[in-house]
């Protein structure tokens, strides 16, 4: 035991000034990313630590380290969310959703049509729901890549009046920004809830985005949990619409806000450290052993889930392209 804790401290020291480093490469940076600047701050840092650790006595050693840490970290914290910044015109304007009883208001709810993934019209409208209406949640998975963990979680609510509407929790994107996990980590990104028409979420995803395979589970947890659900999310999309908060790749997600809000309303408790939470792509995984998606074999499930080559076609379906109500049962296969 003597011999492993300081092995133990050396592993943390080690590591913490490796996050160190990190944080003054991508700390707070937006959208200019890792500027000369910084690599010149790094650099400095690097040489500090290494005189003194290479050169010092042990106490100056592990002072020169924890110092430099302080440093650092006492920097990061004075780094603060925005809404003031040069965003992405789709994540220009944030949502503000409103209840009053039965009734919930949002306004700048957005509702762009799609030519192409960068070529859009924009659109903007203020809606009103009745919750009394609502009859069903569905789950939404969007895979991306090759890795069958990486995935955007999202939610969208059918309202028996044949409307929908979708929610994503997204980074919130300066212009010329992507979307990097490491960056994640570093308060690169402010978050925000994207509160749109269905097929201004969806129809992205489902037509424009090749590398996309969008599936579309209903939940079955009944409309009274489903509008706490809906509600608790307009509640903190209310939230950030007032004071901006930090997106983080581990804590803060798309799927861990789901697991959150299902948390708030249930008694459910997801810790957002799940690995079907940290791996959006099997999240449909825990909703189905959350009881959430039905009792249908999963496999069968994720089958009818799937909407790849169930859009309409802009030939042969031109009012499914722009009529929402026809493209959400299309896209249902109804």
């Amino acid at each position: 035991m003597p011999g492993i804790l300081p092995s133990l401290g050396v592993v943390l020291l080690a590591t913490a000034n490796a996050v160190a480093l990190g944080t003054i490469l991508l700390g707070g940076g937006g959208a200019d990313g890792v500027t000369a600047l910084r690599i010149g701050l790094a650099t400095t840092y690097v040489a500090a630590l290494a005189a003194a650790v290479l050169k010092g006595p042990m106490l100056t050693r592990v002072g020169t380290a924890v110092a430099l840490v302080v440093l650092v970290m006492g920097w990061y914290s004075t780094i603060n969310p925005s809404h003031d910044r040069n965003w992405s015109e789709d994540q220009s304007r944030l949502p503000h959703p409103q209840l009053h009883g039965d009734m919930l208001q949002i306004a700048n709810m957005r509702d762009f049509r799609y030519r192409s993934e960068s070529d859009w019209e924009a659109r903007w409208r203020d809606e009103t729901f009745d919750l009394r209406k609502l009859k069903r949640g569905w789950y939404v998975v969007e895979h991306f890549s090759d890795f069958k963990g990486a995935a955007h979680a999202m939610a969208t609510f059918e309202f028996t009046d044949q409307r929908f509407l979708a929610v994503s929790v997204e980074i919130r994107k300066e212009k010329g920004e992507s979307y990097s996990p490491v960056r994640g980590l570093f308060r690169q990104y402010e978050i925000m809830y994207v509160i749109a028409d269905e097929q201004d979420a969806l129809q992205l995803r489902t037509e424009y985005r090749e590398q996309s395979d969008v599936y579309l589970y209903e939940v079955t947890a009944g409309p009274q949990a489903t509008r706490a659900f809906l509600e608790d999310m307009m509640q903190r999309a209310s939230e950030i619409a007032a004071e901006p908060a930090f997106y983080n790749s581990l804590a803060d997600t798309c799927a861990s806000n789901l697991a959150r809000h299902l948390g708030r309303v249930s008694p459910e408790d997801i810790s957002p450290l799940n690995p079907r939470v940290l791996l959006p792509g099997y999240s449909h995984q825990l909703a189905y052993d959350l009881g959430l998606l039905g009792t249908q074999p999963l496999d069968e499930l994720k089958a009818a889930a799937r909407t790849k080559g169930r859009g309409p076609d802009s030939a042969t379906e031109p009012d499914a392209m722009t009529n929402t109500n026809r493209y959400s049962q299309w896209i249902r296969n109804r």
